[in-house]
């Protein structure tokens, strides 16, 4: 029989239609274990009895595999539903509905035809920036039909990071606008959608003091090892609780693989598995196979895993042996443990990491201790030098002035200068990274010079238009090639003048170069792979190395060097000889 929705989902469906109509890009903030699945299937549903084609997107197979499940005992014809999901195998975008990863639609997005709805699960996913999956898709989307509705759905509206989905992000603006319905957690567990909870905590609890705070939360190593230190109480003390409480199915959340193993490590026992990220996916779901459907006590250590799109209704218990300064991960980890089943009576909360003080009880039967304080949001000051003049909220920051913009705790980069805030580990402090500094790092970082063993030449065409170029591929001692760099002879301006200049480098004798002016043709591509043929020996087998740098997503020649024996200098790719300027500026013209 078919499935019925709950006051709550009704409202919640009418809430996003009545946005649409007035032009907003709603999202639903429905909290965990409040039936997301179903909504996205009546809005699919009601879409498709339209004639109207239908994306959902989601962040996992899990919740790929849910959704459709929902979908296809709920909506009038099924058989109209598609998938796309590499770990599933199926690639079904041409169905009128397609249920699909965001990562496996994401090549197909420009193929996959006209969609007129978009529903987005989990959509806290979106990101900001331009280049992240979702805003791709969408500006694909968009691309083909302009008109395009989307709708968001999400247990955890607010990022640490961010902000709430409808505000804008730095210079960025939000895909949502509005939040057009919010569930209370409270009202669904007396209305009995949700499973009561509690809490049965006690006086063993870790000691956070002095563990600095990354990205707007516990460090993970340091925090790993302050619980480390309580195990030897904390396992006990919970082995206790499992059995006063008549517990068979309990989450713990380790703070890292490290603490995790330990976890293990300390119970000693048979009766409890691990599952991580890095982990095989047939590891992975044989764990949660044997959670679910497994005899006795079962026990899963998990580290960053079965927060979103795990689906155990029968679940009885969840431990948090890590700490978040997170609301929305507290949420989403507790949120294991409310959905109801007919055979569970109350779902218990073990906490040793002083997440329901920093929190409060999701259930609003405990209060946090540190929310709804009087006066202004605590902030931190930028103290970066500005690099580029700058006008923010109608306020002038000038190059050279400190920014001294107050951004909030959360933020990993300033607003105004966009400078990265980074922790020091040992004093908890904060220090300032600009924009060119961060630059700088990443690109020493990545900068590598490699040890050449051969190099190989060949002409090559340009895929804009098709225009000839020349192509050097440098190669090392295991004959695979670690760069290919490219002479643009025929094109015009700045390309051609390093091209020429790299030429003139690369030989022996650089005054013989203007001698290829007077073959027939002049100085070009053909001209220029005939004197590498007759004199290979004379110029490619004296590379001996190159260094290769960043620049955007591609590595950049940076530097070369030759054979010690042969008399000529080392060449920095960006600064040309000065006494071979003439040379080269005498044949370009």
């Amino acid at each position: 029989m078919k499935k019925q929705l709950y006051t709550h989902q009704k409202e919640a469906v009418k809430a996003a239609l009545v946005a649409l109509k007035e032009g907003e890009t709603p999202y639903l903030e429905i909290s965990t274990g409040g039936g997301k699945s179903l909504i996205l299937a009546d809005l699919m549903n009601i879409a498709m009895k339209q004639g109207l084609r239908v994306l959902s997107l989601v962040p996992s197979k899990e919740l790929c595999e849910q959704n459709a499940l929902e979908a296809s005992e709920y909506i009038d014809s099924p058989k109209d539903i598609g998938l796309c999901c590499s770990k599933l195998n199926r690639f079904q975008v041409h169905r009128q509905s397609v249920i699909a990863t965001y990562t496996s639609f994401l090549r197909r997005r420009a193929t996959s035809g006209k969609f007129d709805v978009l529903l987005i699960d989990e959509a806290h996913g979106v990101g900001y920036e331009p280049t992240s999956s979702y805003r791709k898709i969408i500006t694909s989307l968009k691309r083909i039909n302009p008109s395009l509705k989307i709708i968001g759905v999400t247990a955890t509206p607010v990022r640490m990071s961010s902000g709430r989905l409808e505000e804008k992000y730095l210079d960025f603006e939000p895909i949502f606008t509005k939040c057009a319905y919010q569930s209370s957690i409270p009202d669904l567990i007396k209305q009995g959608v949700l499973s009561n909870i509690t809490s049965i905590s006690g006086d063993i609890q870790v000691d956070l003091s002095g563990v600095p705070i990354k990205g707007g939360d516990y460090d993970t190593e340091i925090s790993a090892v302050r619980f480390d230190a309580i195990l030897p109480h904390a396992i006990p003390d919970l082995k206790l609780k499992i059995k006063a409480y008549g517990i068979e199915t309990i989450l713990i959340f380790a703070s890292n693989v490290a603490n995790a193993r330990k976890i293990i490590e300390e119970w000693d026992g048979d009766n409890i598995r691990l599952i991580y990220g890095d982990m095989s996916q047939h590891d992975r779901s044989a764990t949660i196979k044997w959670l679910k459907h497994g005899e006795g006590l079962r026990v899963v250590v998990n580290v960053n895993v079965l927060l979103v799109g795990f689906n155990f209704q029968k679940l009885d218990a969840v431990c948090f042996l890590r700490a978040t300064k997170s609301l929305a991960l507290y949420r989403q980890a507790v949120g294991r443990v409310l959905r109801s089943h007919e055979d569970k009576k109350i779902g218990f909360v073990i906490d040793y990491a002083g997440n329901i003080d920093e929190h409060g009880s999701i259930d609003g039967e405990i209060p946090a201790k540190n929310r709804k304080r009087a006066g202004e949001i605590p902030k931190k000051a930028c103290i970066a030098i500005v690099e580029e003049t700058t006008e923010f909220e109608g306020l002038i920051y000038r190059k050279g002035d400190v920014c001294n913009y107050s951004n909030i705790l959360s933020a990993k980069k300033c607003k105004v200068c966009h400078a990265e805030f980074v922790t020091d580990s040992e004093t908890g402090k904060y220090v300032m990274r600009t924009r060119g500094e961060i630059l700088k790092a990443k690109v020493d970082a990545e900068t590598y010079t490699y040890e050449v063993a051969r190099v190989t030449f060949e002409k090559a065409y340009s895929k804009k238009d098709q225009t000839e170029m020349i192509k050097l591929n440098f190669i090392d001692e295991s004959g695979l090639i670690m760069h290919n760099y490219y002479l643009c002879l025929n094109h015009q301006g700045y390309a051609r003048h390093k091209c020429i200049t790299h030429l003139l480098q690369m030989m022996k004798k650089p005054e013989d170069f203007p001698l290829i002016a007077s073959a027939p043709g002049g100085v070009n591509v053909e001209n220029i792979l005939l004197l590498f043929n007759n004199a290979y020996d004379k110029y490619f087998k004296q590379f001996e190395t190159i260094t290769l740098a960043p620049n955007g997503k591609y590595k950049e020649l940076k530097n070369w060097t030759f054979s010690k024996n042969l008399d000529i200098y080392n060449n920095n790719l960006n600064k040309p000889h000065p006494q071979k300027q003439t040379t080269a500026t005498s044949v370009m013209q």
